[in-house]
């Protein structure tokens, strides 16, 4: 969005806190990493993991769907 307005785009910082693997619907792994994406001894297995990662998605759909305050503001209109 910054080149399309002439100026140079902040810098992103972004990282995972977890990696997710999907076993089908009532399993599943959760592993806690580190900014590198290194793991961490903290695991989620099982249902346990399945509703975590369900809660994820959902909560990752819902905010596309309601953007609120985080939505991206044209500088100049289209």
């Amino acid at each position: 969005m910054g080149r399309l307005a002439g100026r140079e785009p902040a810098h992103l910082r972004f990282r995972y806190v977890n990696q997710c693997i999907s076993l089908g619907r009532s399993s599943g792994v959760i592993q806690a990493v580190d900014g590198d994406d290194s793991p961490h001894r903290m695991i989620l297995t099982g249902r346990a993991a399945a509703s975590y990662k369900d809660a994820v998605v959902r909560g990752a759909s819902w905010f596309s769907a309601h953007p609120g305050p985080y939505r991206p503001v044209r500088a100049v209109a289209v």
